[in-house]
């Protein structure tokens, strides 16, 4: 009888474990990514190790310069996977703007965003979702 509560546990265990959040452990969002808009314009983000990004969009570049900060944040613990896009003005914190999105790991190299802007979206659906795929890994 022993022995079936500890088969019963570790089965519950397995179980239970099976619907935790599930990300890719060795997943890492470093590196440049790469999307078509709708008008057919490649936009991309460079994710870098130091938690800055830049964002490539046919209307330019968007990077840390000495007017604003771009940091971002990734939280591999929720499902789907949340981001955060920091942009802080170095001359009024007040104006910082947080972009909140969530991100879909389809495999190593390929990713759906969408990003909602003040609130986070709840899934992948709507005009902002897109998906990315990984050009380079610096």
């Amino acid at each position: 009888m022993k022995q079936f509560y500890v088969f019963a546990a570790i089965l519950i265990t397995l179980f239970c474990s099976s619907f935790s959040p599930s990300s890719d452990p060795k997943f890492s969002i470093i590196g440049k990514w790469s999307t078509l808009d709708e008008k057919g314009n490649i936009m991309s983000f460079t994710f870098k190790e130091d938690g800055h990004y830049e964002m490539n969009t046919p209307e330019g570049t968007q990077k840390t310069d000495k007017k604003a900060e771009l940091t971002y944040v990734v939280d591999q613990t929720k499902s789907p996977i949340w981001i955060d896009l920091i942009m802080k003005n170095k001359k009024d914190e007040r104006m910082t703007l947080v972009i909140k999105g969530i991100v879909e790991i389809i495999d190593q190299d390929n990713i759906k965003m969408n990003m909602g802007g003040d609130e986070r979206p709840s899934g992948f659906f709507g005009k902002k979702v897109a998906a990315f795929q990984r050009t380079s890994k610096k």
